[in-house]
């Protein structure tokens, strides 16, 4: 039986975008640590070849616009 490994850069991206899209599981304790260790890794996401996305910026931005999450924005910003 075949096993292959996800990368840590692969996980890290999944971790980012899935909790960016059902934020309200940052509110348990795990799921929140786990998402700042892997906005922590790095200011990019590659999303193809040279093309990448300033994960910090684009999320500040999008969690501006949800009301209450003034305490998520700032842990982005101290990530």
């Amino acid at each position: 039986m075949s096993c292959e490994y996800v990368s840590l850069e692969s996980l890290e991206r999944w971790v980012i975008f899935g909790f960016a899209l059902c934020h309200q599981m940052l509110q348990q304790d795990h799921a929140n640590k786990m998402w700042v260790s892997a906005l922590e890794s790095g200011w990019v996401v590659a999303l193809f070849r040279d093309e990448v996305i300033y994960i910090h910026t684009y999320i500040q931005s999008f969690f501006d616009g949800i009301k209450g999450y003034g305490k998520r924005i700032s842990e982005v910003k101290d990530c």
